[in-house]
């Protein structure tokens, strides 16, 4: 939305699929917190992204997230 000079469209997290968690913990990590997150679809009713959560080179989770457009 800001790359089209406009402000983020509201929406709600509708769901989360193939979650997957590869630590028992986070707190105890010495490198920082990173997320990459990649659409995958984009329409008139919301949208859906694959994410990754990582520190350093570890792979902590990720999965798939629908958001759905709020009115």
């Amino acid at each position: 939305a800001a790359g089209d000079g406009a402000g983020a469209r509201p929406g709600v997290l509708a769901a989360v699929r193939q979650f997957e968690v590869h630590v028992a913990r986070i707190d105890d990590l010495a490198a920082p917190l990173e997320c990459t997150v990649r659409r995958l679809v984009a329409n008139a009713g919301g949208w859906m992204y694959e994410f990754r959560l990582f520190a350093g080179a570890l792979t902590l989770a990720g999965g798939r997230a629908s958001v759905l457009h709020a009115s």
